[in-house]
């Protein structure tokens, strides 16, 4: 979790979620506070312990920080080879899907403490180890 200026409150450039090859997370455009300060979460509600190939999963990906007002995230899900896993749709406004299959915020919204971005995971067609990289920001 960051709390950092506002800088692509209207979705981040691809590759910052922390996930190989590049390793880049939102703090090479964000700065102005540490990374992880404590006082803020990201996480995955509706994630299932394993999944089945073809299949569809909701998730919330929840991003709080107590006394902000703006919330943003990328996240991605990679194979052990780097690959991409699956694919994602957009469940509400403010969570768009790149090309590139990385899913992010969309004009970073304004709430009190935290957002709840949901999207849909149609899981890939053979069974992989999953990786998942996610970041979230607060401002």
């Amino acid at each position: 979790m960051l709390i950092l200026l506002v800088n692509y409150s209207s979705s981040p450039p691809d590759g910052y979620a922390g996930d190989p090859p590049n390793n880049l997370y939102c703090t090479a455009c964000h700065f102005g506070a540490p990374l992880n300060p404590g006082n803020g979460s990201v996480y995955i509600s509706n994630l299932p312990a394993y999944y089945i190939p073809s299949d569809s999963f909701d998730l919330n990906i929840v991003v709080k920080g107590i006394g902000n007002k703006r919330f943003g995230f990328e996240m991605i899900i990679k194979d052990n080879s780097n690959n991409v896993l699956g694919t994602f749709t957009p469940l509400n406004s403010n969570t768009t899907v790149s090309p590139s299959g990385y899913v992010k915020h969309l004009n970073a919204p304004f709430s009190n403490d935290s957002f709840v971005f949901r999207v849909r995971w149609r899981t890939p067609s053979y069974n992989s180890t999953a990786y998942i990289y996610l970041v979230g920001n607060v401002a």
